[in-house]
Parts: C-alpha cells; sequence; structure tokens
C-alpha cells in the first residue's frame, strides 16, 4: 500500500465455487494514510492480514482492498493506519 500512488485502476481475483452467499465473508480493508496500490491483485496485504485463510475473491482499488472468504476470520494486527472492517456476513 503506497500513499502517493495516483493510479486509478482497480483489478478483481476470484475463485468462487458456486458457494451460497449466505457463506460469503467479506472484509474492505483501507489505508488511512492514502491510495492503496491496486497494481497488484490479489493485493500482498491480503495474506498479511489474513495468513493462511483461503481466498475466494478479491478486488483492488486506490480506494480500498475487498476480500472474500468462506468462513469468518480474525485479522492481524497492523495498528492504527489499517482499517478492516466486516463489510457483509450471514
Amino acid at each position: 500500500m503506497h500513499g502517493n500512488t495516483k493510479r486509478s485502476t482497480a483489478c478483481s481475483f476470484s475463485q468462487r465455487r458456486n458457494l451460497p452467499t449466505a457463506l460469503m465473508y467479506t472484509y474492505k480493508i483501507t489505508n488511512l494514510m492514502g491510495a492503496i496500490d491496486a497494481s497488484k491483485c490479489p493485493h500482498p496485504v491480503v495474506a498479511v492480514l489474513f495468513p493462511g485463510a483461503e481466498l475466494l475473491a478479491c478486488s483492488v482499488s486506490p480506494a480500498e482492498v475487498t476480500a472474500t472468504f468462506a468462513s469468518p476470520q480474525t485479522p492481524a494486527d497492523l495498528g492504527p493506519l489499517v482499517r478492516v472492517e466486516l463489510i457483509s456476513n450471514p
């Protein structure tokens, strides 16, 4: 995540296997210091926040990263400059 990037592109990654949407847990990750580098998808911060978790889908934009899993996850604490919010839950 870089605070000075002016990139306006977005990317997405998906490994969804026809799971019912009731089984999806989606987290929104934001960098409170600025824009996110959207050149890599899935974004490397997902592996840092959710080590070992099986990622089903991910999207990356300069504003945020969203990561979707089939089970609830407990994100690693990266301090006050990285916010992780659960945005969908069955």
